[in-house]
């Protein structure tokens, strides 16, 4: 189900990681993304993850590979924001920036992962994926508008 977690994250881009707290051997987590959310048409504005049987969640900062954490407290405070993700063996590797830092690698290992509106209904990863797609779409048919003087 590494799947799962890499279509979520992927399909996350832009967006901001918060609220992260342990929920026994799951990591629960918020991503702030508004234009993806919206889609729901239902104002939200975030949705909450559960990764869950995570055995790996760690930031490994940019520019010094031994210069890394586990701590959710710390990558809180960090306000990553994910660029994309990337599929290495077991693990999604979740390419982030950040205002704290350079920015970095979050590092998952996970047996699957459950996401949430705001309303607590359960979203599937194939719905999340259909509305990034959309989304997306959408922004290039309206720059290529732009472009063509529309």
């Amino acid at each position: 189900m590494i799947r799962e977690v890499w279509t979520i994250f992927q399909s996350f881009h832009d967006g901001l990681i918060s609220n992260l707290h342990k929920k026994q051997d799951s990591i629960m987590l918020t991503v702030d993304i508004r234009y993806l959310a919206e889609l729901m048409k239902n104002n939200d504005k975030k949705f909450h993850c559960e990764l869950m049987n995570c055995r790996v969640f760690e930031f490994q900062f940019w520019g010094d590979e031994d210069s890394k954490t586990n701590e959710l407290d710390k990558i809180n405070q960090l306000e990553l924001e994910i660029v994309r993700a990337d599929i290495k063996g077991d693990t999604v590797v979740v390419k982030c920036l950040s205002d704290e830092v350079v920015g970095g690698d979050l590092h998952i290992e996970a047996t699957n992962i459950r996401v949430f509106d705001q309303r607590n209904q359960e979203i599937t990863s194939e719905k999340i994926l259909e509305m990034s797609r959309e989304y997306w779409r959408k922004e290039q048919d309206q720059s290529k508008n732009k472009k063509e003087g529309k």
